[in-house]
């Protein structure tokens, strides 16, 4: 059973979402747990690198949450952002359940 994303923090809404990720650097985990390593550039490009291998996709927020879209890849890769304990950042899925936390580090320091 789910934990609902409201007991364990406050969701972020779709403008909190945009002003966070856009122009910065997010790191993450995907579903078979390996780290993401994603820069979500202003207008919607996302390039980054997963399993040692660079990706270029798209991002955008829809109904309050981050969705990815990458070339093959068949995932609902829409995730809620909830902020917990004041700074910290974890994922959830459309279904309740926990996504792994969201890192962001400012602007494009991995150069991608």
């Amino acid at each position: 059973m789910a934990t609902p994303v409201g007991a364990v923090g406050q969701s972020l809404d779709e403008h909190a979402i945009r002003d966070m990720v856009s122009g910065n650097t997010a790191t993450y985990f995907s579903a078979d747990l390996s780290a993401v390593k994603s820069y979500f550039a202003p207008g919607g490009a996302l390039r980054g690198l997963y399993k040692g291998r660079e990706f270029i996709g798209r991002w955008s927020v829809e109904n309050g949450r981050l969705c990815v879209d990458l070339p093959g890849s068949v995932d609902d890769a829409c995730r809620t952002i909830v902020r917990r304990h004041g700074h910290d950042l974890q994922l959830f899925t459309k279904a309740g359940e926990p996504a792994g936390n969201f890192v962001i580090e400012h602007g494009n320091p991995e150069g991608f």
